[in-house]
């Protein structure tokens, strides 16, 4: 495998929010010149946005279709709205694909092999304030007029949210997240990235999918963690309030910018000395009026599945219901008082408004290529595989073994529909493209994996009526549950009372306290397992004379 390595770019910063496309002009036609856009995201000195495009970037070309390169490392450096070469490039006699990178840790180097670029251990850092966007550019086939360049985000964003449920008052100093991996390696797609996309909001758009990029391999899995500390404690209230923020229209930034990857939570019933999967941890202190009733770090299991130009927005809810995580020490975490769980949103964070006017070549100027570039892609891995094929020809891809997670669903295997109940390859299988199918996306076929049992009970009208009981299981196990007692159940009158439960209904309404005739279950039985939905029906028996009063307690005589 041949490779070829550059020098870094300088750091890139973005501010604002609205696209800025730049036109340059050059009396001489034949001088290479650029036009870029881009959707920000970087740590420097200004926070990321949309309107101030990359300061610098370092660019290289290859004769269109070959690993044949026409010139690499340049650094190209924007002065007002002109891109300026540090070395003046004049067009050769062909058709040049270029691709751009900026990334100021210099880990770019180039494969000419796959004739695509790539990023070798780049490695994020642990400080947040130190973590810089990782952005590529490709476009392929241009020959003659203005390269128009159209940045991606290699990496993913995480911010958070809290909202106070709960009855206590509840402050935040820090977030954390981890443990995760912090090294990989990247290529850039082979194939041109000119789809531009702006998204601000929360909320996905509905053509996410149609971007084309790179795939990441992790180097080492890792046990790294990330910290934000607030500069001043957040005080919850019952509406939601960021606790890291990217920005948009300029300010202070503190949202993550971390490898994308996929870990399962973190399982706090393993104790042992080494942790175990990915979580959510926050410094909190949690007051109930004067007293204080929680005071420092709460771990919240967490499944991680991160992909590349994505922000993800986790919203903490503290409630009074459930436990508040767990106290941070692998070799025996403890419950924390106070109900914490978290919602979920994913939106693409990657490049601004597309101008229609800057993308693509001019009409009658479109390089008419011999090969056809067939791709598969499978977002849900995060893998995507490219090959070039002549027009009347084909290739075979055979499908990466790994599988992903979601909590509650069993995988059934990939289809080429998005939400398909019926998988049409598996791991390990193969898949032909050609002309015909040159980009497909295999999408995860998903089975709900549990079922819903419901314990509900008849009560025949002899006593005020009892909610049914729900459990979730795994399908095929058994639900267990604990049946209501005697002192759960008020009767029309005293002179009865719950004796116990019976799957079919009793002959009788209510046996007489000497009648030997027993129920299938008695009254408050712990730990009854049920393998589907049931009814019950309520067992009366006559309370006994020495009992007296309350109508719940059947005398055994």
């Amino acid at each position: 495998m041949k490779r070829f390595l550059f020098p870094a770019a300088a750091a890139l910063m973005l501010t604002g929010c609205a696209q800025e496309d730049v036109l340059l002009s050059n009396s001489e036609t034949n001088v290479i010149d650029f036009a870029v856009t881009s959707g920000g995201i970087t740590r420097a000195a200004d926070p990321y946005c949309n309107t101030n495009l990359p300061k610098k970037f370092t660019v290289a070309a290859a004769k269109t279709g070959t690993s044949d390169l026409y010139f690499a490392g340049d650094v190209v450096t924007k002065d007002g709205n002109e891109y300026k070469n540090g070395e003046t490039r004049f067009w050769p006699e062909y058709a040049l694909d270029f691709h751009a990178w900026v990334d100021e840790d210099g880990t770019y180097a180039y494969d000419a092999d796959k004739k695509v670029g790539t990023f070798e251990n780049y490695t994020v850092k642990d400080d947040y304030r130190q973590q810089l966007d990782l952005m590529y550019a490709v476009m392929n086939g241009v020959d003659r007029e203005k390269v128009k360049l159209n940045f991606r985000h290699a990496l993913s964003q995480v911010v958070f949210k809290a909202v106070n449920e709960s009855k206590l008052n509840i402050t935040v100093k820090s977030v954390t997240v981890g443990h995760l991996a912090n090294k990989g390696n990247y290529e850039m797609p082979s194939t041109s990235t000119v789809e531009n996309y702006e998204n601000h909001g929360d909320e996905l758009i509905g053509n996410e999918e149609n971007l084309n990029r790179g795939h990441w391999t992790l180097v080492e899995n890792g046990l790294h963690e990330y910290t934000v500390a607030l500069d001043e404690a957040l005080a919850l209230t019952n509406g939601v309030q960021d606790i890291t923020t990217p920005s948009h229209t300029g300010g202070v930034d503190t949202s993550l910018i971390l490898m994308p990857q996929t870990q399962a939570k973190w399982d706090p019933t393993k104790k042992d000395a080494e942790w175990n999967g990915a979580y959510f941890k926050l410094d909190v202190v949690m007051m109930d009026g004067d007293k204080e009733v929680y005071s420092g770090e709460t771990c919240i299991p967490a499944n991680v599945e991160w992909k590349q130009g994505v922000r993800y927005t986790y919203t903490f809810k503290f409630t009074d219901n459930g436990h508040g995580g767990y106290t941070p020490n692998p070799d025996d975490p403890q419950p924390v008082l106070g109900g914490i769980s978290y919602d979920v949103t994913a939106d693409d964070f990657v490049p601004g408004d597309k101008s229609e006017n800057e993308m693509g070549p001019a009409e009658g100027d479109e390089p008419q290529p011999e090969m056809t570039t067939v791709t598969l892609s499978i977002p849900a891995i995060d893998w995507t595989d490219s090959a070039e094929v002549a027009d009347n020809d084909t290739h075979s891809f055979t499908i990466p073994t790994t599988i992903p997670t979601k909590e509650d669903y069993d995988f059934k295997g990939w289809s080429t529909t998005a939400n398909a109940t019926a998988a049409e390859y598996q791991p390990g299988g193969s898949i032909v493209l050609g002309a015909t199918n040159a980009n497909v996306t295999l999408y995860p076929v998903w089975e709900y994996g549990y079922e819903e049992i419901t314990i509900s009970f008849d009560m025949r009208d002899k006593a005020e009526a009892i909610a049914p009981i729900k459990v979730k299981v795994r399908k095929g196990e058994e639900a267990t549950v604990n049946l209501p007692g005697a002192g759960s159940v008020k009767t029309e009158d005293e002179s009865y009372g719950l004796d116990g439960w019976s799957t079919t209904e009793p002959k009788e309404l209510i046996y007489s306290s000497d009648d030997k005739a027993v129920p299938e279950y008695n009254a408050g039985h712990k730990n009854v397992k049920f393998s589907e939905s049931t009814k019950l029906f309520a067992f009366y028996r006559q309370t006994s004379p020495a009992v007296g009063g309350g109508g719940s307690n059947p005398g055994n005589q």
